[in-house]
């Protein structure tokens, strides 16, 4: 079993006219409690039941710079905790993992912690809305996995994992959005990533500062929107970029069954979407996804996207 539980309480307030605050807290609670587990080590049945708490919290800002009807500027960031309590697959799996890998139990893993920064800037008139925004995660006691120099029967090279060390990952993202007519709107987003983490290759061996686990690629998407006032349909196109995925931490590079040797290949799709609304809260959708019939998958899933494909949808809201 596995009991989660938390508390959460948030509040926002002016501070002068042009500046507000969001101060929050959360209080979390996790237990696990596995009575039959295999002890890689003696190979008899052992029970692992630990429990961890936290409290986290967050402070962010928003301030208004420009505000006089026509456009608005706002200036906003913030700073934030996070933590992850040991799930029951880290401390208990006795499977197939990665490619070539069989995870073996890790008992006694600390939960890991976050700190997250972010700021940014934001504009909108009434034709044009644009935010840019830079961000930071720093982690610590990050759970990893490496190998433990054993390989079980079948060939598999035996992985445990550990609260190996720190990690940063950080990245910048761009929006904006253009009414190029009072029915056409422009709109599109591209964001970047960076950052490196401890990994250690096998018992005994040095820590090393490697690129993080499925660090995605250089994103971006570009769309068209077709919404006519006082009509009841609207149309999207929308084009979806992603560059190659060839920047790899060690265990990537050995993960071949979800990811291809040398990195995930960048692709570029396109999908199209029309709704109608039948009547207050009901409305219906078509959408042709992948409408070049692309072969391609998200950089460290595992499983190639769909081929065109067309979808039929009805929402009805109350």
């Amino acid at each position: 079993t596995y009991d989660l539980g938390g508390l959460f309480a948030e509040a926002a307030f002016d501070v002068l006219d042009s500046t507000t605050v969001t101060a929050g807290a959360r209080a979390t609670y996790a237990a696990a409690d596995a009575n039959e587990v295999r002890d890689p080590v003696t190979d008899t049945q052992i029970e692992v039941e630990d429990d961890w708490a936290a409290l986290t919290g967050s402070l962010r800002f928003e301030t208004r710079m420009v505000d006089d009807g026509a456009a608005t500027v706002a200036l906003f960031g913030g700073i934030s905790q996070g933590f992850r309590a040991p799930n029951l697959s880290d401390l208990t799996r006795f499977d197939s993992a990665r490619s070539n890998e069989f995870e073996v139990p890790s008992p006694g893993l600390d939960p890991e912690r976050f700190i997250s920064y972010e700021l940014g800037v934001k504009q909108a008139t009434d034709q044009l809305s644009l935010q840019l925004a830079a961000f930071l995660t720093d982690g610590d006691d990050v759970i990893q996995r490496f190998p433990t120099g054993a390989v079980n029967g079948a060939g598999e090279e035996e992985i445990t994992k550990a609260n190996v060390g720190e990690s940063r990952i950080g990245g910048v993202e761009l929006g904006a959005a253009f009414r190029l007519a009072s029915d056409w709107t422009a709109f599109g987003n591209v964001s970047w990533l960076d950052g490196k983490e401890d990994y250690i290759r096998g018992p005994g061996d040095p820590i090393e500062r490697t690129v993080p686990s499925r660090l995605m690629p250089l994103m971006g998407q570009l769309g068209l929107r077709f919404a006519p006032e006082d009509q009841p349909f609207t149309a999207e196109l929308r084009w979806i970029h992603s560059e190659d995925a060839d920047r790899l931490s060690p265990r990537d590079e050995g993960d071949t069954t979800r990811i291809p040797p040398g990195g995930t290949p960048g692709y570029d799709v396109f999908h199209l979407t029309g709704t109608y609304r039948f009547a207050a809260g009901v409305s219906g959708q078509l959408a042709l996804e992948n409408i070049t019939d692309e072969d391609y998958r998200v950089h460290g899933s595992g499983q190639n996207r769909p081929g065109r494909n067309l979808l039929v949808g009805l929402r009805w809201s109350f």
